[in-house]
């Protein structure tokens, strides 16, 4: 969600420059499972918040190679 809050937030542009598309999830709350399905077709990298990842999304998931969550810990 803090990403979504500014989609041109200076720090994103280093990506942008990179070439890389910047796909953005719905602002200010956690998106559902259907909706992160919808956007991963064709995504190589997700930065992702404190949503679940599912099965499902993953399988949509067709160029993922990598997912990065910030913040630390684990579920338990």
């Amino acid at each position: 969600r803090s990403l979504t809050a500014d989609p041109a937030a200076p720090e994103l542009e280093a990506l942008r420059r990179a070439g890389h598309e910047l796909v953005f999830g719905p602002a200010g709350r956690v998106p559902t499972e259907a909706e992160l399905a919808a956007l991963v077709p064709g995504c190589a990298g997700w930065l992702a918040g404190t949503e679940r990842i599912g099965a499902a999304t993953l399988a949509r998931a067709d160029r993922l190679r990598a997912i990065c969550r910030n913040g630390t810990g684990t579920d338990g």
